[in-house]
């Protein structure tokens, strides 16, 4: 199972795992021959999930992306990571997952927040922007993870509408409002069928408002690379006039010559960063640094 796209969705109550991304084929069963993934490439995005034992599950998959997400108490685990496949002579182990900006709701039926299963590389997944709030616990210190989580928003009530009534909608003065990374798909939506802002707001539904600024609007234009990076930056066509590093609030940080191709800005704290030309309102593609 390849490319598949899993968007827009409602999930009530899923039973043991709302989606199982992956699974625990028999090698002889596989197609095409010689494939040694579960799944690959799955991108699982503007989605409510509500209840079940364990809404996301990947299981024996690579580069599967869960972006943008509202999860509502789930029974027993927010995230399960798991190889069912045992033999390593032909399955690779579940690798390289992603779960960002995704807004998870606990309460004390939640036993952990991820289930990590033997023979896994959950050392590669990259968790993010993610904001937890427990409604039983005040003083809860956040989510156990198998790695380190980047700016991850810990025991912030998001202010839902009416969660009581299926209202999961973001009062205006929600601390998940455009505190989300850019997304990595800019045809994603959010469960109203809204698109995301270039600063989304964190879950399944976009709580912020449309400006008449566009922040980035050479978002679709890959202008460096790697992106995210650990500060080591190359260009794919260096910029000819003085350009500016600004943070969220834009805040100069630094300058940059003329003519460079290759950056190196590993000075900068792990966040976002965006890339303005002076004299100019309008920013270039924004960039993140991970450390």
């Amino acid at each position: 199972t390849q490319y598949i796209d899993i968007l827009q969705n409602t999930f009530i109550d899923g039973g043991l795992r709302s989606l199982n991304l992956g699974g625990s084929t028999g090698a002889a069963f596989f197609r095409p021959l010689g494939a040694n993934f579960e799944a690959a490439d799955l991108d699982v995005a503007g989605n409510l999930f509500i209840g079940s034992e364990a809404p996301i599950a990947y299981v024996g998959s690579q580069r599967v992306r869960v972006w943008n997400n509202t999860i509502y108490r789930p029974d027993k685990w927010v995230i399960r990571i798991l190889q069912e496949s045992p033999d390593t002579t032909f399955y690779q182990a579940v690798a390289d997952g992603e779960f960002i900006n995704n807004l998870v709701v606990v309460d004390n039926n939640m036993s952990i927040a991820t289930n990590v299963g033997p023979n896994t590389n959950s050392a590669t997944f990259l968790f993010a922007h993610n904001l937890w709030y427990h409604l039983d616990q005040s003083n809860w210190s956040g989510p156990y993870l198998p790695v380190s989580e980047i700016e991850g928003v810990i025991q912030s009530d998001p202010l839902f509408t009416d969660p009581s009534v299926g209202d999961f909608h973001l009062l205006s003065s929600s601390p998940a409002i455009m505190a989300g990374w850019p997304l990595p798909d800019s045809q994603w939506r959010d469960l109203d069928d809204k698109k995301f802002l270039d600063l989304p707001s964190i879950g399944c539904l976009e709580g912020g408002q449309t400006t008449s600024m566009n922040l980035y609007p050479n978002q679709s234009k890959k202008i460096l690379f790697p992106n995210p990076s650990n500060g080591f930056i190359s260009l794919i066509e260096p910029f000819k006039n003085l350009v500016s590093i600004t943070d969220m609030s834009g805040n100069v940080i630094c300058q940059m010559a003329p003519h460079l191709r290759n950056w190196d800005l590993t000075f900068l704290e792990e966040g976002i960063y965006f890339i303005v030309q002076p004299g100019q309102k309008t920013a270039f593609s924004p960039f993140i640094i991970v450390r």
